[in-house]
Parts: structure tokens; C-alpha cells; sequence
């Protein structure tokens, strides 16, 4: 008994922890997007990376562990989903939290860090860039509400005990409830590792300076897709690369951003677009194969 007390402490108090580390990341997304108001354009790129760790550090992560602790809570301490009429309102908010945060906050903080980091909220892209900034200022603002409102429901605990026990068709239901959300809490931390390791693929220093003139294709493989580029070199530099594939997505689009960066540096071992990772490194390795079969060094 005193083991399932300490347990059930422990639990409460880790809950406590990422609630408040959430809480703390949206608002802190808010201030560094107000910040914007004050500075310099050539600044956002700075404010937006911030934004991008915040949001990956302080609200992905823990959110999964808090969707977690919430289900240990209602496998092994009796709470249920639908046996305490609050419990099942803060179930529907957690929910709509994480739905919120995946498919409407991620994409604009990707997409802001993206933009920036390619120079093209310069330009081109200022109305998308703008778009994306009142999308992460409101998807962060329903984010505190929805966190400020479990809280409040956990602390006071209104809409009390609907019954002693859940009905067969309510555990069917809480069951099935606690099953999809574990099943795609797993999905989503197996794909963010997946992502993570492309993320973190080397890329090899070639030499273009004794490469003849002529223009070198290259590809690379991510996931299921090939991304082909084809790179001209003269008098020994890169002087111009462009895409061949024909994938639709607002992140190639971004990612295309890093050969300006390749041409600058000389080299496809430089950084990748920021909040378009895993797009930048595959274009990167496809000009590496494009210069090594070239013959660079």
C-alpha cells in the first residue's frame, strides 16, 4: 500500500513538472515571437531557432511524457476516463492539446524557422512568413488555455464521481481510448527517432577544385523517396545546383534554401535549413554524390 502511495506521489509530482515545463515553453514561444516587434528583420532567424528548441525541448517531449503519466493514472490508480465527469473533460483537452500542437503549432514553428534560416522571409516568402507567425502566436495562446483549464480541473476536481464504477461499455471505451493514444504517443516518438537519425547523417568534405567543368547529377535516399540534384562546376567551384526531383512540399521547397549555403561554403558539409533538417541533409548528400562521382576529393 505505502509502495503504491510513493508511487502514485512520484507520478503526481513528475505530472506536476512537465504541466509546468509546457506551460513555461508556450509562453516563452509567445515572448520570443513579441520580441520580433523590437528587432531587426535580420534578426528573426536568431529568435526563430530559439523558438524551434523551445518548442522541440520544452513542449514535444515532455508532452509525450505527459500524455504518458496521464495514462499510468488512469490504468493503475482508479481515476478511469469516464468514471469522474472532470477527468473525461481533461482527457478531451489533453487531446485536443497534443492535436493542436502536432498538426497546427509544429508546422508553424517549422515552417518560421525554415523560411528565416533560407533568407526567404525576405522576400518571396514574407506573406507565408507572416501567416506562419500568427499561427504559432494563436496555436500557443489555445495551447495555454487548453493546459490553465486541465489544471484548473485537476485541482478542484469539478463535475465529481459519476458512479462507483465504470460500465462495461465505458471500460470498452476507456480501453479503447488508452490503446490509440499509446499506440500513436509510440508512433510518433519512433518516427522522431527516425527523423533524428537522418538528421544526424554525415556528410563528406569534398574538394570541387579539381573537378572538370560540367554538370554532375546526384542523388540520395530518404524514407522511400530519391532526391536527385544536378551540380555544375566551373573553373573548379560550384557555381550553381538546382533540384530534379518532383516531390510536393512546402519543406523541399524550404530545404532548397541550403544549396545557396553549399555555393557559399564551397562545400556539401555545411549547415542544414533549420526546421527542414532532414529535406536539407538528403539534398546535401545528393550534391556529396554528385561531386564524388565527379571526381572531387
Amino acid at each position: 500500500m505505502r509502495g503504491k502511495a510513493f508511487l502514485s506521489k512520484t507520478l503526481k509530482s513528475i505530472h506536476i513538472i512537465l504541466a509546468s515545463g509546457i506551460i513555461g515553453g508556450l509562453a516563452a514561444i509567445l515572448v520570443l515571437l513579441s520580441l520580433k516587434v523590437v528587432v531587426d528583420a535580420a534578426a528573426y532567424s536568431t529568435l526563430d531557432r530559439g523558438i524551434l528548441a523551445v518548442f522541440r525541448w520544452m513542449i514535444t517531449y515532455p508532452s509525450f511524457a505527459f500524455i504518458v503519466t496521464s495514462c499510468l493514472y488512469s490504468l493503475f490508480f482508479g481515476w478511469g476516463i469516464l468514471r469522474f465527469g472532470w477527468v473525461a473533460l481533461k482527457w478531451l483537452l489533453l487531446i485536443g492539446l497534443f492535436a493542436l500542437v502536432w498538426f497546427g503549432l509544429g508546422p508553424a514553428v517549422s515552417g518560421l524557422s525554415s523560411v528565416s534560416d533560407a533568407g526567404f522571409h525576405l522576400s518571396s516568402m514574407a506573406e507565408r512568413y507572416a501567416s506562419y507567425s500568427n499561427q504559432a502566436a494563436v496555436t500557443a495562446s489555445i495551447g495555454l488555455v487548453f493546459m490553465a483549464t486541465a489544471i484548473l480541473f485537476s485541482t478542484l476536481r469539478p463535475f465529481g464521481q459519476r458512479r462507483d464504477k465504470e460500465s462495461p461499455a465505458e471500460r470498452i471505451i476507456s480501453a479503447i481510448v488508452l490503446a490509440v493514444v499509446i499506440v500513436g504517443v509510440t508512433g510518433l516518438m519512433v518516427s522522431e527517432q527516425n527523423l533524428e537519425k537522418y538528421r544526424r547523417m554525415p556528410i563528406k568534405e569534398i574538394n570541387a577544385a579539381r573537378i572538370p567543368d560540367g554538370v554532375y547529377p546526384g542523388e540520395s535516399m530518404i524514407g522511400n523517396f530519391v532526391y536527385r540534384v544536378e551540380v555544375e562546376v566551373k573553373s573548379g567551384t560550384i557555381v550553381e545546383i538546382s533540384a530534379v526531383d518532383s516531390r510536393n512540399s512546402v519543406y523541399v521547397e524550404y530545404a532548397r534554401g541550403v544549396f545557396s549555403k553549399i555555393i557559399q561554403a564551397q562545400t556539401a558539409n555545411t549547415d542544414a535549413i533549420t526546421g527542414a533538417t532532414t529535406t536539407s541533409k538528403a539534398y546535401m548528400k545528393a550534391v556529396e554524390d554528385a561531386l564524388s562521382k565527379a571526381g572531387g576529393q
